[in-house]
Parts: C-alpha cells; structure tokens; sequence
C-alpha cells in the first residue's frame, strides 16, 4: 500500500520479485486504470481490481463471504483451471499431457525454444517433472495456458488430440 504502479521504487520491487521462479500473482487496488494499462498490468502477472482502496480494505478486514464481482473475477484469475476455447483444462491434466508429449530432452528443448524464462531456471539433474512443474507455474502466472497448449498441439497433435477429447465442453 501507498506505491503507485509507475513508481520507480516499486517498479525495482516488482521486477525483483515478480520474476521469480516461485512468484504468484500479484493484486493491485486501482479504480479507473484505463484498459490498454490494465492490460499491460496482466500481462506481467498482476490482476487490477477496480474498486476503491479503502472499500476493499473493508471487505477484507469484514471477512465477507460475498466479494463483490472485481474481487470474485481476480479470484478466478487464479484457479487451477483454464478454459482453452471451449475445453476445460485443469493443472493436472495438462501436468499429464506434458509428462506424455515430451521426453526429458524434447521438454528442456521446448522451453529452451518458447519460454525461454522458464528454461533459464533449469539446472543439471533436474527431473522432468520438475521442469512441467516449473513451466505450469509459469504459464499460469503469466495467464499462457492457451499459448502453451496450442504450442504443445502442434508439437504433438496426436498426444493433445487424445487429451483434448477426454475433456468436459463447456
């Protein structure tokens, strides 16, 4: 609290933070941002709620058991589910679709070609399924899911198609 977006100091933290191979989604409290910014914000993980600060201090201090729609919609920027034109992918799915599309080699390859962050935070004897832990993270954090699925059917339509028509429509 008290850091504007645009304030240098907090741009320092941020990037030290938000970098991070463990970082989480960050919230920021800001009624009015104009869309191209909030844009701009999500793509670098962190979800605006628009509402006023004090308001949403309030609702949180009250352990409300009904957040309002700003705060329900940042919610559900964070779950363990995606929807991927009008398939529902959850994390683990997609944990076992990338465990199946890639061996070892294929998948520190694959990220050393797309997600060139990701890969940077590999070291030797790292395990596989170490690495899908890391690219997950890292997508889901960065709201990519859709990107990386679509990178993973054309790597392996067969594999994603055999997963793709085990999913529920919604």
């Amino acid at each position: 609290m008290g850091y504007g977006l645009a304030d240098p100091d907090f741009r320092f933290l941020f990037d030290q933070v938000a970098r991070r191979q463990f970082a989480r989604i960050a919230y920021a409290v800001w009624p009015g941002l104009p869309a191209d910014e909030r844009a701009l914000w999500r793509d670098q993980g962190v979800v605006i709620l628009e509402q006023e600060p004090l308001a949403f201090l309030s609702t949180l201090v009250s352990g409300d058991d009904a957040p309002d729609s700003a705060v329900e919609e940042a919610i559900s920027l964070t779950g363990d589910k995606v929807e991927s034109g009008h398939l529902s992918w959850d994390k683990v799915t997609i944990r076992r679709l990338l465990t199946v599309a890639f061996s070892d080699v294929e998948l520190t390859t694959f990220c050393f070609d797309h997600y060139a962050d990701v890969y940077e935070n590999f070291s030797d004897g790292m395990t596989k399924s170490a690495k899908i832990q890391q690219l997950l993270d890292y997508c889901f954090r960065h709201n990519a899911v859709d990107t990386l699925l679509e990178l993973v059917a054309q790597y392996n339509p067969g594999q994603y198609s055999q997963f793709a028509t085990g999913r529920s429509f919604d």
